[in-house]
């Protein structure tokens, strides 16, 4: 967790992430992206009293912390990691008066900042395969630091990404892979027919052709980075989706848009 506070607090994030938080009045989904407009990190600002709190995987926090460092300059603003707190997520039944809707998603659940280390016994395993379920990316198993696209990986769908905001870092790109319509890739949810799926990084096999890479996976549910092309491509038992020895079927999930392609556009 990172805590930023000071007169220019709000100020000093907007100019650097992808969401308004100069309009932040609750819980957002947010990304800090590089100039090339790639991947660096997501995270969740919570607004809390006179500071606004960075809800941040602890793979990318000390990262994220350097990197608010070199962006400070002269701005009004402390800086700090808070060791203290802890973040809780579950879904179903939420009893605690604190605990706030994921901004990325409804069906994900609730998420919860306390200083209570003991506070849930909700095992990191059923959560990992309640949003693989929904289709739902984790960044620090699904996306690439400096190498992925926002829209990519669907962060824009999520919530994260206003296009209506002023500068931000990356803006440029962002901006111009959506109105371009420039995406050829996109992190896809697969199910397997049957049994689980191999390790990570094997490749996604369609016609004996490689069509994209396994990411994060648990039992029969996984996702996995495709070319959108496979998906186009009419599903037969010749043309079925391979992951090692495993056949497996996309599902497209609600809240997910799939552009089409260009044989059916127009």
């Amino acid at each position: 967790m990172i805590a930023v506070s000071g007169p220019d607090a709000a100020s000093f994030l907007n100019g650097l992430v992808s969401v308004d938080v100069l309009k932040l009045n609750r819980p957002r989904y947010a990304l800090m992206l590089t100039p090339q407009g790639k991947f660096f990190a997501d995270f969740f600002l919570v607004p809390d009293e006179e500071r606004i709190l960075i809800d941040i995987a602890g793979t990318y926090a000390a990262d994220m912390l350097k990197r608010l460092q070199v962006y400070k300059l002269r701005a009004q603003v402390q800086v700090r990691l808070e060791d203290q707190l802890h973040i809780y997520a579950g879904w179903g039944e939420t009893t605690h008066v604190e605990a706030w809707t994921d901004p990325r998603l409804e069906m994900l659940g609730s998420r919860l900042i306390i200083s209570d280390a003991e506070f849930s016994s909700l095992s990191a395993e059923a959560y990992d395969l309640h949003r693989l379920m929904l289709g739902v990316p984790e960044s620090t198993l699904d996306m690439v630091q400096d190498k992925s696209l926002p829209l990519e990986c669907g962060m824009d769908e999520l919530h994260g990404v206003d296009f209506d905001k002023g500068c931000y870092v990356g803006q440029e790109v962002t901006a111009r892979t959506k109105y371009r319509a420039t995406i050829r890739k996109r992190l896809i949810p697969l199910r397997a027919k049957l049994g689980g799926f191999p390790a990570s990084g094997t490749p996604v096999m369609q016609a004996e052709k490689p069509v994209g890479e396994l990411r994060s996976h648990r039992g029969e549910y996984a996702i996995a980075l495709l070319q959108l092309e496979a998906l186009h491509a009419p599903l037969s038992e010749s043309n079925s989706l391979h992951v090692g020895d495993v056949e497996c079927m996309p599902f497209i999930p609600e809240w997910m848009h799939l552009p089409m392609s260009e044989k059916n556009a127009g």
